[in-house]
C-alpha cells in the first residue's frame, strides 16, 4: 500500500467547514474583529494561578462545568463495513460476450463448422486495484498529576480528561468528514468537466428546451423570481429529473460511466440540503412523500466545500453549491490540468461502489515521559477514498 500524508488538505478542507482558521489554514473569506465590541470574560491564561500543564484551569475551583460538544456528522451512502472493503480494493470488470446464431437449429448440409468450434472466444477483462492509503496522527499529552490540584475529586479530574480525549474524537470525526466531502466534490468534477466524464444534469438548460421555465433564465435566483407557480414547476422537473437519472444508473449501459464497460449498481443520491429543503417546503404534500421527496432514499450535505463566512450570510447559495479544486500537473482526477471551480451543483448520484470510503485501521498507541511526567497519545488513522469512473457517476447542476 502506497501511503500519502495529507495533514495539510485536510487542515484547509476543515477551515473552509468551519469557515474561520484553522492551523493556519483560512476559510474562503477574512474573518473581521467583530469579537471587539463583545465582552466574553477574561481568558483564564491572564487571570494567572493557572495550572501549570494546559493553563487553562484555576488551581482551586469550588464548580467545574465542562464543556464537551460532539462532531459526529458524516456521508453514510460512503462507507464501507470491513466485510465488503476488500471488493472495493481490487476489481475486475468484464465486457459483453459476443452472440452467434445458433447452427443447432440452422444444420446445413456440407458446411464446415470447425472455425466456430474451434475459435476462442475470450471475454475482455479490465482489472483496477485501489492502493492509496491516507493517513493521519493527532496527538495528545495528558499530565495528570499538575490537574489535580484543580479539582475537588476524582470523579471531577477523570471527567475532564474525558473532555481532553473527545478533543481527539472531534478532530478525527471533523478531519474524516471533510475528507468525505472532498471524495464527493471530486465526484461532481469529474462528471462535469469536459475533459472527464461529461455528462453532468443541468437542469436549466434543460428546463429552458423542454419549455419549464423561459429562455431569460440564467440562474435559480431567476427561477424563484418568476414567483411560486413558475418555482414549484421547475422543482417537479428536477425532481423527475433526478428521479429518472437514478433509474437509468441502475440499469445496464455505460451513459454514465467512462465508457469501458457497461455497468449497473444500486443508485446513491447526494443533495444539497438547501436546495432539498425546497422540495420539501416548496411542494402540496400529495406530491412528494415528505421524507423521500419523489426520488427515492438520499442524504443531504450543508455545503460541498465552504460556507461564505459566519453570519447569517454564510450559507450562501452561490458558495455552498461550488466546487473548486487546485490544479493539477499530473491530472489525477482525469478533469486537465487547470484548475476547477463550479457552482450551482445542487446533486450527486453514483453507482453504489463508484465512490467509498474504509476506515481501514485506527489505532491508540501512547508514550510515557517520565522526567517531565506526562502521557502523550497518538490516534492514528488509515483509510483509503475511492473513486471509480468505470462505475456510473453523474452530478445535477443548476445552470
Amino acid at each position: 500500500m502506497k501511503f500519502d500524508q495529507v495533514k495539510n488538505v485536510v487542515a484547509k478542507a476543515v477551515s473552509e467547514t468551519l469557515g474561520d482558521t484553522y492551523m493556519s489554514e483560512s476559510g474562503l473569506l477574512q474573518a473581521t474583529e467583530s469579537y471587539r465590541i463583545a465582552d466574553v470574560g477574561e481568558a483564564i491564561v491572564n487571570a494567572g494561578s493557572t495550572e501549570p500543564f494546559t493553563k487553562a484551569l484555576i488551581s482551586q475551583l469550588a464548580y467545574l462545568e465542562i464543556i464537551e460538544p460532539s462532531f459526529n456528522k458524516s456521508i453514510k451512502s460512503l462507507e464501507v463495513s470491513n466485510f465488503d472493503w476488500g471488493g472495493f480494493v481490487e476489481r475486475a470488470y468484464f465486457s459483453l460476450a459476443d452472440v452467434i446464431d445458433d447452427p443447432m437449429y440452422n444444420l446445413v448440409n456440407g458446411n464446415d463448422y470447425s472455425t466456430i468450434e474451434h475459435k476462442a472466444y475470450i471475454p475482455t477483462v479490465n482489472v483496477k486495484i485501489f492502493e492509496e492509503g491516507k493517513n493521519l496522527c493527532i496527538p495528545l499529552t495528558i499530565q495528570e498529576d499538575t490537574l489535580k490540584e484543580a479539582f475537588k475529586s476524582w470523579g471531577e479530574l477523570n471527567r475532564y480528561i474525558t473532555g481532553l480525549r473527545s478533543t481527539i474524537r472531534n478532530t478525527k470525526n471533523i478531519a474524516l468528514y471533510n475528507m468525505e466531502k472532498m471524495l464527493v466534490s471530486c465526484g461532481c468534477a469529474v462528471s462535469i468537466s469536459s475533459n472527464a466524464l461529461n455528462n453532468a444534469i443541468h437542469l436549466i438548460t434543460e428546463a429552458i428546451a423542454d419549455g419549464i421555465v423561459p429562455n431569460t433564465v440564467k440562474s435559480y435566483a431567476d427561477i424563484i423570481a418568476l414567483g411560486p407557480e413558475a418555482h414549484r414547476a421547475f422543482l417537479v422537473y428536477c425532481a423527475k429529473t433526478i428521479a429518472n437519472t437514478r433509474s437509468q444508473l441502475e440499469e445496464l449501459s455505460s451513459a454514465y460511466n467512462n465508457g469501458t464497460v457497461p455497468t449497473m449498481d444500486e443508485a446513491k443520491l447526494l443533495l444539497i440540503s438547501k436546495f432539498a429543503k425546497d422540495f420539501r417546503f416548496n411542494m402540496e404534500a400529495s406530491t412528494f412523500n415528505d421524507e423521500k421527496l419523489g426520488f427515492g432514499d438520499y442524504e443531504e450535505i450543508t455545503s460541498w466545500q465552504a460556507i461564505k463566512d459566519t453570519g447569517k450570510d454564510a450559507f450562501d447559495f452561490d458558495t455552498i453549491t461550488t466546487v473548486s479544486i487546485d490544479a493539477d500537473s499530473n491530472n489525477k482526477l482525469g478533469i486537465g490540468t487547470s484548475a476547477f471551480s463550479k457552482s450551482g451543483i445542487v446533486g450527486l448520484a453514483w453507482q453504489n461502489k463508484a465512490m467509498g470510503i474504509c476506515l481501514e485501521r485506527v489505532k491508540m498507541t501512547s508514550n510515557y515521559t517520565a522526567c517531565a511526567d506526562f502521557w502523550n497519545e497518538f490516534l492514528h488513522i488509515l483509510m483509503n477514498y475511492i473513486l471509480d469512473t468505470t462505475l456510473g457517476i453523474v452530478a445535477f447542476v443548476l445552470d
